[in-house]
């Protein structure tokens, strides 16, 4: 039997509601995958500051774009 569980500040969620207890660090979790050419990236930090650059450009290109209006 399923039931709906009301979470407070997150809804409903919907499921056997049966408890988890998260144990761990946070600085330890990876999420490594290998590539089809077969290089081991990690996902949680791949192309980190390449993503940062590109959400500044464009932050930069939009506030830009509302100066000049």
């Amino acid at each position: 039997m399923h039931a709906m569980v009301n979470v407070k500040d997150a809804g409903p969620i919907a499921g056997p509601a049966s408890w988890m207890n998260i144990s761990g660090s946070w600085d330890d979790f990876t999420n490594p995958i290998t590539t089809l050419t077969g290089k081991n990236i990690d996902l949680e930090t791949f192309n980190f500051s390449n993503g940062i650059f590109w959400h500044l450009d464009g932050w930069v290109l939009a506030v830009s774009g509302l100066v000049t209006l």
